[in-house]
């Protein structure tokens, strides 16, 4: 599983397991994707937001799709890309640090953009994000 790849990778398993996902109500694939998405993903709401430490970016995908999510700032400048990899169907959740790649967020608004590349084509959704 891709999510416990990242985690493990981070060495974060300890806290991955102290986050609040049971609040979250997180559904798996439905057809009801925004049309966007040509139908190949949902994005939804990150949890929590707005955020001081820490927020988990949740997708759900129709197939076996390369997906990278990029965090934009309020002039809508790239500042990192927090993944680029393969990810198969599913729901999928990717946690944003306030410090991550030794890129501080400081307090503000900021934008992430999921971007999914499959046999479909190439699909891109962005929401908002708050950093306290």
């Amino acid at each position: 599983m891709k999510s416990q790849e990242i985690t493990t990778r981070h060495g974060l398993m300890l806290l991955w397991s102290l986050l609040p996902f049971g609040k979250t109500k997180v559904s798996p694939y439905t057809d009801d994707a925004e049309t966007e998405t040509g139908g190949q993903f949902k994005l939804y709401a990150n949890y929590p937001n707005p955020f001081r430490t820490i927020t988990i970016i949740y997708f759900s995908l129709m197939n076996i799709s390369q997906v990278r999510i990029d965090i934009a700032n309020e002039a809508g400048k790239t500042i990192m890309t927090l993944i680029n990899d393969e990810f198969e169907p599913g729901v999928q959740r990717v946690p944003l640090y306030r410090v991550t790649n030794g890129i501080t967020l400081s307090a503000g608004h900021y934008t992430y953009r999921l971007t999914v590349i499959n046999s479909h084509g190439k699909f891109s959704q962005a929401k908002s994000i708050t950093v306290l």
